[in-house]
Parts: C-alpha cells; structure tokens; sequence
C-alpha cells in the first residue's frame, strides 16, 4: 500500500523511495536466514520483529503480517511454526526486494 507508506514518511514521495531504498539495502534476510539455520530463535524473533515493523511503515502488509506470525512464534517457542513457515517468509521476502529494487531504477 504506497499510499500507506508515503503516508508514514509524511507525505513525501522522494522520502518513501530513500526508505524503501534502505530496506532493499539493509536486507534482513540474510540475517534471519543465518539465525533460522544457527537455530538462535531468541535473535530471530528480534530480526522479524525489526523486517515487521519496517515492511508495515512502508505499507507492506503482507511481510508485515508474516514476519508478526514468526517473530510470536519463535518468543513462544513455537519452532514447528517457524520451520514450517520460515521459507514461505523469505521467498515473498526476496520477491519483494527484487521487485522494489526495480521500482526504485525505474523512478
């Protein structure tokens, strides 16, 4: 939702592609890959909690949503719903990224 998140950065569009610009380039998901395989739950839940907050102040629900579910369910222990969810996560991840990136050369 770019209303949404142009709405977040104060209604300044150039702003927005700086911020969706740094998400791209911070790229959680390297960092939450390598928490998921070392099974250091406690930090994973700290960097979806972070890919969370960032993805629903840009507008993007979704991730939002996902990453909620993750970062509750590896604070309570829940490690089956996070190995079963975890890849699911990082694929729209890095579909978003792609995607976002390439909005960002285009603008």
């Amino acid at each position: 939702d770019v209303e949404k998140g142009v709405n977040y950065c104060g209604g300044d569009e150039e702003f927005y592609i700086d911020v969706l610009n740094d998400y791209v380039e911070e790229n959680r998901q390297d960092v939450i890959e390598q928490l998921f395989t070392d099974e250091n739950y406690a930090d994973y839940a700290v960097e979806v909690h972070a890919l969370k907050s960032t993805s629903r102040t840009l507008g993007i629900e979704g991730m939002g949503n996902l990453a909620e579910k993750l970062e509750h369910a590896a604070k309570d222990g829940d490690i089956d719903y996070v190995k079963a969810n975890h890849a699911e996560a990082m694929d729209y991840l890095a579909f978003l990224l792609k995607n976002i990136q390439e909005l960002i050369i285009e603008a």
